[in-house]
This record gives C-alpha cells, structure tokens and sequence, in this order.
C-alpha cells in the first residue's frame, strides 16, 4: 500500500521531532535531577554555524498529569544556560533558513524515571 505524499510527509516530521526531543534530552535533560512530570518547550535561534544566539525554556504540566508537576525555576534556568552552549548543527534535521539562521521549537518530555541525575 503506497502512502499519499502528505502522509509520508507527517511521517517524516514526527520521526524528526522525536530526534530532535531525543538530541535536547541527550543535551539537557538528561543532565538535570528533576523531581516533576513535565514537558520543556525550547525555542532556539542559532547561526549557520548552529551557535545558540537565543534560548527561550518554558516548563509546563503534561495534560494527564497535572498534579505531578512542579514550576521549578533553577531547572528552566539550567536548562536555558545549557541550550545556549549547545552546538545544534549536530540536531538532526538543523536546517539554516534564508537569513542565515536557523529558528526552530522542540518539546521533550520528562519524569524523574526517565533517567538523569537523581534529585537530592
């Protein structure tokens, strides 16, 4: 059975935004002692060279799991400074726009059982 091209295209993106979720969980996340269930939307703009020119992490509660959520401040802070040092040429998918700069959003996902540092 042959996939119509907007199918395989949504196909394509999701594999893509897993990666990219993957690539900031690897280069962040994966990092910190969270004590929450969450999710981290990036917003990032990096030159050609995928220098971080601009990081912006909100934190907010995963829809079925309210409860467990917990704004932690220090987190965002961390992991704002952590994704400006970060060289996002190696993101799968970095794609340089027509200005020379690349501007994208990833959203990762996290728990204190999905790995990490533990909480003290």
């Amino acid at each position: 059975m042959d996939e119509s091209t907007p199918e395989r295209q949504r196909r394509l993106d999701a594999v893509e935004a897993y990666a990219q979720s993957r690539f900031f969980w690897t280069q962040t996340l994966g990092k910190q002692p969270v004590d929450s269930i969450g999710k981290a939307h990036v917003r990032f703009v990096a030159n050609a060279q995928g220098q971080v020119q601009e990081c912006l992490v909100n934190l907010d509660p995963v829809g079925e799991r309210r409860d467990a959520f917990k704004l932690d401040s220090d987190l965002q802070a961390r992991l704002t400074a952590q994704c400006k040092q970060i060289n996002l040429r190696q993101m799968p998918g970095f794609k340089v726009g027509d200005k020379g700069l690349a501007r994208g959003n990833v959203l990762v996902e996290y728990a204190p059982w999905k790995g990490g540092p533990q909480h003290n």
